[in-house]
């Protein structure tokens, strides 16, 4: 403490006394009656700089690259005195300038911000889901489909579903990149092992019962789990897995603004009773995290694994022996839960149109090229990607790129979608349906409750 009040300039304040380690003051160190003149002052700082301890960062707080879909909405500037980044190759016309937000309200008071201030970017990429929040406040353009067919884009190039979910009243206001569904990994060698496999790819459940005692056969093959299923304090994985075996029971969600939300009850209370069975201690562990649930399934200690495509490249690099395939239809109706990375254009009051056009042409080749972008695990929304023959031989993304056809959004409204507090929400009132085995049908009551309050409060946007 002594040694840093000496260096702060607290010594030169009038009466000021330092305490010594004893806990006695010395008057011999005590501060001049009269401070220095100002300019000593700041030579006095130049050549003694503040300790470390007490410096103000120079630094901008780096942002999580894993939360990162939704860029804040403010005019990019290149930055003096640092390299430029290279243009994208294919695109020479093109002069990046990223810049990135986390979602949820964050990324929605920098818009309002940036687009209030005329700083719009003339590109940025959201969430799928996270459209109805957008679109009606303003805040973005909607896509001309005349000029982006001019570079090779069409509605035919894109699934029904992917296609629908950038529309808005009508207009389309997002071109999806791709999408990103929650699906099945499986380890080949547990698999076989348990007598799963149908030629090189495990055989398709016939019915819950089926399923759980596929997982059972999976635990005994691996010595470790049948399944890992991370969803502890993750209100995205619970929401992915129960919306799914949900939706696959025919369970429609309405979120009306101004209304009240619809919930079938029947098919929600049946989702928790088999995720319950899930999580049994005689299947897997009943608590926990998406990081436990991938290490276990890394490891080998476990036989299948319930996430998200993006996890493919963690597990590749691994070395597993794994495939993959969508969440069995195991209630008669195809679907899953998925959302998708998507292309916006920033409402701007002053378009240029020159630079408006390159932004179609970026777009229309960045579609085109992302065969790549399908090494991340995710499904190109751009159909000729997938159709192409070359795309066959990409495995295990192959096997689960049908699962477009049946992918489901979250139930619109302004405040759902990928990163959004709707999924905290969930987790809040019904993780401890799985944690503690509470009432099913008690939780539902509770999320129904606060999505009322939810769809009684405006559009902050």
């Amino acid at each position: 403490m002594e040694a840093v009040a000496g260096r702060t300039g607290l010594d030169e304040v009038p009466g000021f006394t330092k305490e010594c380690s004893d806990g006695t003051t010395d008057p011999a160190r005590r501060a001049p009656a009269r401070p220095p003149h100002p300019a000593a002052r700041r030579r006095r700082r130049a050549r003694s700089p503040r300790p470390r301890e007490l410096r103000e960062p120079r630094r901008r707080e780096r942002r999580d690259p894993a939360q990162v879909l939704a860029p804040a909405l403010r005019r990019r500037r290149p930055h003096h005195g640092r390299p430029r980044r290279p243009r994208q190759r294919g695109q020479p016309h093109v002069r990046r300038h990223p810049d990135r937000a986390h979602l949820g309200s964050a990324v929605l008071h920098e818009a309002r911000h940036g687009l209030g201030g005329g700083r719009a970017p003339d590109l940025a990429i959201i969430h799928a889901a996270r459209l109805p929040g957008y679109a009606p406040g303003g805040l973005l353009d909607p896509w001309d489909l005349d000029l982006l067919a001019e570079f090779g884009v069409r509605r035919e190039d894109f699934g029904d579903r992917v296609w629908e979910s950038g529309t808005f009243d009508g207009d389309v206001y997002s071109i999806a990149l791709d999408s990103h569904p929650f699906i099945l990994f499986y380890n080949t060698d547990h698999a076989a092992a348990a007598g799963l496999m149908e030629g090189d790819r495990m055989r398709q459940p016939t019915s819950p019962d089926d399923f759980l005692d596929m997982v059972t056969a999976m635990k005994e093959a691996s010595g470790g789990s049948g399944l890992s299923y991370g969803y502890v304090n993750d209100g995205a994985q619970m929401w992915r897995l129960w919306y799914t075996l949900y939706l696959q029971q025919g369970g429609v969600m309405e979120l009306p603004i101004g209304g009240e939300a619809r919930i079938d009850d029947e098919p929600a209370v049946e989702a928790f009773r088999f995720i319950q069975q899930l999580v049994d201690p005689s299947r897997g562990v009943p608590n926990a995290d998406i990081q436990t649930a991938l290490a276990e399934f890394i490891s080998g200690d476990s036989g299948m694994l319930l996430s998200g495509v993006w996890e493919l490249p963690s597990l590749q690099a691994a070395g597993l022996p794994i495939d993959a395939m969508p969440i069995p239809n195991l209630y008669g109706t195809p679907a899953a839960y998925a959302d998708s990375h998507a292309f916006v254009l920033p409402h701007q009051n002053d378009v240029d149109e020159d630079a408006r056009r390159e932004v179609y042409r970026f777009v229309a080749e960045i579609l085109k090229d992302s065969f790549d972008w399908a090494g991340a695990g995710h499904v190109p929304a751009y159909l000729p990607v997938t159709e192409d023959p070359a795309y066959a031989d990409l495995l295990p993304q192959a096997n689960y790129a049908a699962v477009a056809e049946i992918i489901n959004y979250d139930p619109p409204a302004w405040f759902t979608g990928s990163g959004s507090d709707f999924q905290s929400l969930f987790a809040e009132n019904l993780q401890p349906v799985l944690l503690a085995g509470a009432d099913p049908q008690a939780g539902i009551d509770r999320f129904r409750a606060a999505l009322d309050e939810l769809l009684g409060k405006p559009n902050p946007v």
